[in-house]
């Protein structure tokens, strides 16, 4: 490291007009660069990016919705999660859920059956109902 930095010192000048070449091209392709940045995370091709639209695409949410989650507690808890679930269903149009009930899912159940969670899938948000959509069959009519 310290040959680095004695040959940083002797070289100031190059070093300084490195820089300043560094920052010139910085500053010319700002306006283009900027245009290529995005906020979307997905990575398409990637395992998880590719399930959750296979999840979008079959069931229409839930692939890229983060679920609800209700937790119940207190004695009964593990009984009442399906009486929830039904009603979370009735309430809202077209939403699925699991509890510890169902096939697989009896791990949402714990302490005894003194905490229990319902899951609750929605369908996609406002924003991205365009994209279910567009790809509904119904819609198209």
């Amino acid at each position: 490291m310290t040959q680095l930095t004695d040959w940083v010192l002797r070289h100031r000048l190059v070093v300084g007009i490195a820089w300043l070449a560094v920052a010139a091209v910085g500053g010319l392709t700002a306006s283009t660069t900027v245009d290529r940045l995005s906020y979307e995370f997905a990575l398409p091709g990637a395992p998880a990016y590719e399930t959750n639209e296979k999840i979008m695409d079959e069931y229409g949410g839930g692939g890229t919705n983060p679920p609800l989650l209700v937790v119940l507690t207190g004695d009964g808890a593990a009984k009442a999660a399906p009486q929830i679930s039904k009603a979370v269903e009735g309430a809202i149009a077209k939403s699925r859920t699991a509890t510890a009930s169902d096939p697989g899912a009896e791990s949402l159940t714990a302490d005894n059956g003194q905490t229990s969670t319902v899951v609750v899938c929605t369908r996609p948000s406002l924003g991205d109902q365009s994209r279910t959509r567009a790809r509904s069959p119904s819609s198209r009519a």
